[in-house]
């Protein structure tokens, strides 16, 4: 049956995936939003950004190594070794695509994480790691191939997906203003260019130029002058903060915007609201299996949060069973106008998905290699 509304999806599941957990409305809540971090990662794949793509990496404060925070997903400079085809009952290592690509690895740590195993595909898998770039490792189900690409440890940009779900009985997550701090603060800190914020309300950059120098002008401004201009020197440490928040009565009404979305708005640079209809959009294509052509899909979501599930049932963002990563990289592709429709710009003031994608991809172009050569 297709559902008319996130309550609807989320009781449903309640009372049949998750009836036997402890919090089965907590854990039905929790399922939702890995399906928004997966819409997230399948949207950056459609519009080209994977190979620059990490996920769950620690994004260090700026000019504050020692501190680090995950967050989903990380754009990088980014450059290709070469490409190593498998089948699909292949289990591919790091050391075995190291060896067949000839890439040397000397003064980089090994990782464990293979990038093909058990008929699933592991997102983005990070295979070798340095001081200044790290090699991560790409599959496309779809032609049984790994691209593997090296990737600067700085990424450009930083996208950080955010949702709490509503208790029974209350009308909004309690905690909602945490989450929205905890990603604020996050953003804020992220990126070399700070925000300031003038007496008459106004936002403002500064970018410190060196020898205790600094430019201050609207942030807005500042911000696209620096990416524009192709300035090396000025793109160092610069990172553009992308949030994606999906609502359920949390962070915004039709009527105003509550104070969580605020904060996360001013906050970061884009943020991006995954509107309740989008994801029931999405649920209700996934239920309709077959006559979607997500089968796959929704036999996955279902194994993943069965009872007797093994550790090879996996259904998130890092990891993906072969049928289900080919079938759901070809229904983004197929109805990609529809899914950036899903979205509503909270801010930039007349943003779009297809202008960030653009802007994201003109950042992914830069020598970054060069640009933090040491």
């Amino acid at each position: 049956m297709a559902y008319k509304s996130i309550e609807a999806v989320q009781e449903a599941l309640t009372n049949g995936i998750f009836s036997k957990r402890k919090d089965a409305r907590k854990a039905a809540g929790r399922s939702l939003g890995t399906l928004v971090e997966i819409i997230t990662f399948y949207l950056l794949r459609s519009y080209g950004l994977e190979d620059y793509l990490a996920i769950e990496r620690s994004l260090k404060e700026y000019a504050r190594p020692e501190i680090g925070h995950n967050v989903e997903f990380t754009l990088h400079g980014s450059s290709l070794l070469g490409t190593v085809p498998y089948g699909q009952e292949d289990s591919i290592s790091a050391a075995k695509i190291a060896k067949s690509l000839g890439i040397v690895t000397d003064g980089y740590e090994r990782k464990s994480h293979k990038p093909v195993a058990n008929r699933l595909v592991k997102n983005a898998a990070t295979l070798f790691e340095s001081e200044h770039s790290f090699i991560n490792a790409y599959p496309c189900a779809a032609e049984k191939a790994i691209r593997v690409s090296k990737l600067t440890i700085r990424p450009f940009a930083m996208l950080e997906c955010k949702r709490v779900g509503v208790e029974k009985g209350l009308s909004r997550g309690p905690q909602t203003i945490e989450k929205a701090k905890q990603g604020a603060y996050v953003a804020l800190t992220a990126s070399r260019l700070q925000k300031v914020r003038a007496l008459d309300g106004r936002l403002f950059g500064i970018l410190e130029e060196g020898a205790g120098e600094f430019t201050i002008k609207p942030y807005s401004d500042l911000l696209y002058s620096i990416i524009k201009g192709r300035d090396y020197r000025r793109l160092r440490d610069v990172v553009v903060t992308v949030g994606v928040v999906s609502n359920h009565g949390n962070w915004f009404t039709h009527e105003n915007q509550n104070k969580e979305m605020k904060v996360l708005s001013e906050s970061y640079d884009w943020l991006l609201f995954l509107t309740d209809e989008g994801l029931t959009s999405f649920i209700n294509d996934m239920l309709l299996g077959e006559a979607a052509h997500l089968t796959a899909t929704y036999r996955a979501f279902q194994r993943c949060y069965a009872d007797d599930a093994s550790n090879n049932d996996k259904f998130t963002k890092s990891s993906m069973p072969m049928l289900a990563d080919i079938e759901l990289t070809k229904y983004f592709s197929d109805n990609l106008e529809r899914i950036t429709g899903w979205f509503n710009i909270v801010a930039p003031a007349g943003g779009t998905v297809p202008y960030l994608m653009e802007l994201l991809r003109d950042l992914a172009h830069i020598d970054w290699a060069e640009v933090y050569k040491q």
